[in-house]
């Protein structure tokens, strides 16, 4: 095959249009009545599947793996780890040359670096057992990673060569596909490289393939919901603007992890019932996924979160509020997703929110505006407790509100920072602060909150997910 054209996209991306591979690619799924499906390379199958029917239509899949994978690219060297270059083009390249095994057919195919995945994908979705295992579809899906050869132990002398290359950030990138008859990633290459990566604490490196639609199909898309957006505007011009408040405020600022885009559920909600316990960070929110409805869209943040982007508390976005428009619904919304709050966006122009617990509407809270004012990144939002001031400064985003917004709670005050880390999750109770001072002269805390009712370390979806205590970075004055 010749090269095909390529439309960068920067450094970390680019896009391969692949011509003259009319038909099925080396390594591509079948599907069959009943819920069954077949991952083929060449001749050879590689992974069968079937549907799991339940309560939501489709709960997930059944996986079986069977011997034989190849990876479509050359094996890796050191030397190549030594003197990286650009491993976005040299994948592409290999996946050109590739004689057999991967699944380039024409169409254009997206790939880019990626090094950030929720925490979830790697630490609960990272799909170990061989050669079975079940992707869990009613979640709010799945997006983990499957791999197509049984998964060296961690002491295994390759693994532990890799594990040193992690360490000194020279690891090459695991080479990920993403496959949405799935709902997740396939690792077409850097199976033990991945397993180091997670063995040192350390998301693994990767470059994703995905397939992308051609031009005509997405400016067609781009005009759709351009058209809609602007119609819903003109309803949101409409409305009277909120008069903001006076006096004296107070700050916050926190870092906000990368959003997860594209999360959904079904729609509309049912009645409000039973609030469930929010998830841990890092867990997914046990939402019913029913691929044959109607779906709201949401993205999932995570709000005060460490240096390294990772912890933090999960904040559920819906950025399109006028899809959910009543409050009773936004009620039972937020309630299923089961996020300690949820934002709808009634305007993204003027950072108008709406903001919700599993139980009930709050008129102002921090972390939902910290969350909000990163994702919109306007200079205020609205609440329907007053305006807030907003701004983003470097990896921070900051807000000022009245203090008088902000609910009661027990502050404990520790000696050290080193005590405050130091603490065990007290029994449920009240909702208590526990801080000491880092820097006293600039103005910097340490914080950990512990909520009244439930603890994280009791908020679990299921064995496989692991629950993480959240660092928490904000300030008041």
């Amino acid at each position: 095959m010749g090269r095909s054209r390529r439309e960068l996209l920067g450094p970390g991306g680019l896009v391969l249009d692949v011509r003259g591979r009319p038909g099925p690619p080396s390594l591509r799924f079948e599907c069959a009545p009943g819920g069954r499906l077949l991952l083929r390379q060449g001749e050879r199958p590689v992974l069968l599947g079937r549907e799991e029917q339940g309560g939501c239509t489709r709960e997930g899949l059944f996986v079986h793996r069977l011997a034989g994978y190849r990876s479509p690219l050359p094996p890796s060297r050191s030397a190549w780890q030594r003197r990286p270059g650009n491993w976005v083009h040299r994948y592409a390249r290999w996946l050109e040359e590739a004689p057999q095994g991967g699944p380039l057919h024409e169409g254009r195919w997206l790939l880019g670096e990626r090094h950030r995945f929720p925490t979830y994908v790697w630490w609960g979705d990272f799909l170990r057992d061989w050669p079975g295992g079940h992707l869990d579809w009613c979640g709010g899906g799945w997006e983990g990673v499957v791999p197509l050869r049984p998964l060296s132990p961690e002491d295994d002398p390759r693994v532990k060569a890799y594990r040193k290359h992690a360490r000194e950030g020279m690891l090459a990138p695991v080479l990920l596909w993403w496959v949405t008859l799935l709902d997740g990633w396939v690792i077409l290459d850097g199976h033990d490289r991945a397993v180091a990566s997670v063995a040192e604490g350390r998301t693994p490196p990767c470059v994703v393939l995905t397939r992308v639609p051609d031009e005509e199909d997405w400016r067609r898309t781009a005009d759709e919901v351009t058209q809609g957006h602007e119609r819903r505007m003109e309803r949101l011009t409409a409305r009277p603007p909120t008069p903001a408040p006076s006096g004296s405020g107070t700050r916050w600022y926190g870092r906000t992890a990368t959003s997860c885009p594209r999360c959904r559920t079904s729609a509309p909600p049912p009645a409000p019932g039973p609030s469930p316990a929010a998830p841990p960070p890092g867990t997914r929110s046990p939402v019913p996924r029913c691929f044959n409805s109607q779906v709201t869209d949401y993205d999932v943040l995570r709000v005060f979160c460490a240096p390294n982007g990772g912890y933090g508390n999960e904040l559920g976005v819906v950025r399109d509020g006028s899809v959910v428009p009543e409050r009773s619904d936004r009620q039972a919304l937020a309630a299923k997703l089961g996020f300690s709050e949820t934002v709808f966006v009634d305007d993204p122009e003027r950072g108008v929110i709406d903001i919700y617990t599993p139980t009930l509407r709050l008129p102002f809270a921090g972390h939902p505006c910290v969350g909000a004012a990163w994702l919109l990144d306007v200079p205020e939002l609205v609440t329907p407790a007053g305006v807030v001031g907003a701004r983003l400064d470097g990896e921070f985003s900051w807000i000022e509100a009245r203090a008088e917004w902000a609910p009661p709670r027990t502050l404990r005050q520790y000696p050290t920072a080193a005590q405050v880390d130091a603490l065990d999750v007290p029994p449920p109770g009240e909702w208590i602060y526990a801080w000491a001072w880092e820097d006293e002269a600039a103005g910097r805390i340490r914080a950990r909150a512990f909520p009244a009712a439930t603890t994280a370390s009791t908020r679990t979806r299921r064995p496989a997910r692991r629950p993480c205590s959240s660092p928490t970075s904000w300030a008041g004055r």
